[in-house]
């Protein structure tokens, strides 16, 4: 499994590219590398390319443990690109998970890059983080 990201302070997106083989611990890492990188801000918000990856290593468990917290604010939107049925039924089950825990970032998944920047594009940006999600 490789995971690339970058962060672009001036677009408020990180945007991470995710290929092969995924684990619920290569999730994990990707996340706390994430977060520890100085130039991260919670109020950015994500895409995050899966349309290069496979789930077959990926569980429902692994689905609902990464929805426990996170690492975005009030405002953030965290979208994710799934071309295949398996990949793109859990990341809904993520987002279901993360409305559960009335998250504050808005996550939905599309089957498009282009869908997906134009959904994080539509951001207000009168819309501030003043929180981290729960």
């Amino acid at each position: 499994m490789s995971c690339e990201f970058v962060i672009d302070i001036d677009r408020r997106l990180v945007r991470a590219t995710l290929r092969g083989r995924l684990t619920g611990a290569d999730l994990r890492d990707m996340g706390a590398r994430l977060a520890a990188d100085p130039a991260f801000r919670p109020d950015l918000s994500m895409l995050i390319d899966l349309s290069q990856a496979t789930s077959e290593a990926l569980t429902s468990m692994d689905m609902q443990g990464l929805a426990r917290s996170s690492n975005f604010s009030r405002g953030a939107r965290r979208a994710f690109v799934c071309q295949d049925a398996a990949m793109f039924g859990l990341a809904r089950m993520f987002t279901t998970y993360r409305e559960m825990r009335e998250a504050l970032e808005d996550t939905e998944v599309f089957s498009t890059v282009a869908d997906a920047e134009a959904w994080l594009a539509s951001r207000s940006i009168d819309e501030p983080p003043d929180e981290p999600a729960r």
